[in-house]
């Protein structure tokens, strides 16, 4: 009895101690915004996958370079599935216009456009500039993002293979160029956490006066336990999708629902993390590097 008094007692301390970002997430409705988000992701995937199927065919990569690449990022039961969706893909795939362009670029700025209406709601930001601007600039956002993502999983995948490519040309450095692909995994840790820094400062409509408050630095600790959340939800569902027996029964269905959860969940921790940088962001900022060193020049002094 004692044993669950001290239980209960403790999980009130700590609702006690989150209450405030615990309120915040309930009165901007965190779950139905991250619903939201991952619906129009999901969305976008469709125009926006049909697009690279179609840029990667006119520019003659081999479909069995992709498969041997996305092989390495999902899980084996998963791949079967999008090796599937690319065959098929691969061979309905048309040319590439300037207005198939736009349209897809249209489609699938849908998710971005989503996810700054969501940080808008979580920072507080009112929303006044132009539909036909927040479009535009939810396009661009969208082949920018799309562009670093690409690089990011080029780099993670194909990383040997570019090593090996440039070792010949680079003779003075190869060490060099060896000890970057073998920290390739920490520079993609720390490029997503700094990409996702970026997002949290640009993309709610902020004031100026709160853009200065809320700046990179007190946008990188939501940043960092955003990153550390995802690879640690991609690691349990990897670790379900291999370990799962019912996807030979139920088949693609299952596995549309798993990346449709794994979706949702990826933006509540988006919109979570980025609610602990808007209620703590006072606290997070005696880790900033002038602040570290006042704190340590006083203490000399005194």
């Amino acid at each position: 009895m004692n044993f669950i008094i001290r239980i209960v007692g403790l999980v009130r301390k700590i609702l006690d101690k989150y209450d405030p970002i615990i309120s915040k997430c309930n009165h901007d409705n965190v779950f139905a915004i991250a619903g939201q988000s991952a619906f129009f992701i999901i969305l976008s995937a469709v125009p926006l996958s049909m697009f690279i199927v179609s840029l990667f065919q006119n520019l003659n990569i081999p479909i069995e370079l992709v498969e041997q690449g996305l092989s390495g990022i999902f899980a084996p039961k998963m791949i079967d599935q999008i090796t599937d969706y690319l065959d098929a893909a691969y061979q309905s795939a048309m040319g590439i216009s300037f207005v198939s362009l736009i349209v897809t670029l249209w489609s699938a700025s849908q998710g971005i456009h989503a996810i700054t209406n969501g940080l808008n709601r979580v920072y507080d930001a009112y929303e006044n500039r132009n539909w036909l601007f927040l479009r535009i600039r939810a396009m661009i956002y969208t082949v920018i993002l799309f562009a670093i993502i690409l690089a990011l999983l080029i780099f993670l995948v194909l990383g040997d293979t570019i090593s090996n490519f440039l070792k010949p040309f680079l003779d003075g450095l190869p060490d060099f160029v060896t000890v970057i692909f073998n920290l390739r995994y920490l520079i993609i840790f720390v490029s997503l956490i700094i990409l996702l820094a970026m997002l949290y400062r640009n993309f709610p409509n902020m004031k100026r006066k709160q853009r200065k408050e809320y700046g990179i630095k007190s946008q990188l600790p939501g940043a960092f336990m955003c990153t550390i959340s995802w690879f640690v939800l991609s690691l349990v569902i990897s670790i379900y999708v291999d370990d799962f027996n019912g996807f030979s029964i139920y088949g693609g269905l299952t596995r549309l629902a798993v990346i449709m959860i794994w979706i949702y969940f990826c933006m509540v921790i988006l919109m979570i993390c980025a609610e602990i940088n808007y209620v703590y962001h006072n606290k997070f900022k005696c880790f900033h590097l002038r602040n570290v060193v006042k704190r340590i020049c006083k203490k000399k002094k005194a």
